[in-house]
């Protein structure tokens, strides 16, 4: 089965201009989402001194051509990096301990967002794609 493109090199031509607009786009909305996720987790943490709480945050990742992306993304991170550090406990709350129950707040927190922040993604989406002209 074939089938035929008319103005292909016109519609080449504005996917190509769409991309940066799309790129720009796309990282407000992924740091209003890691925001937004960040201030749900810390709302349901359980807090003692607020090590814990103060350690969840959001960072961009950097594209590399060793994972193969060049597209925008964030990592979004509770705890500590090494186990020196305050809030190196971050899976013993959320999960449990033999001694302990487990008071989970960061997958309850992704599972809450989800779905917001996938429409806020799409929005981000769809309003650079009409900026660029495609979506007329």
């Amino acid at each position: 089965m074939a089938i035929k493109v008319r103005n292909k090199d016109r519609l080449f031509q504005a996917l190509r201009k769409s991309v940066p607009a799309v790129d720009a786009e796309l990282r407000t909305a992924l740091a209003k989402a890691g925001d937004q996720f960040v201030n749900t987790a810390a709302r349901l943490v359980p807090v003692d001194e607020g090590d814990l709480r103060e350690s969840i945050q959001w960072k961009p990742t950097k594209a590399t051509a060793e994972n193969g992306s060049r597209s925008p993304a964030i990592v979004i991170q509770a705890g500590a990096d090494k186990p020196g550090d305050e809030a190196f406990y971050v899976r013993f709350v959320e999960f449990g301990t033999p001694s302990s129950p487990k008071q989970p707040f960061f997958f309850p927190a992704y599972r809450l967002m989800r779905r917001k922040i996938r429409g806020m993604l799409s929005r981000a989406m769809g309003k650079a794609i009409k900026k660029s002209g495609l979506g007329k």
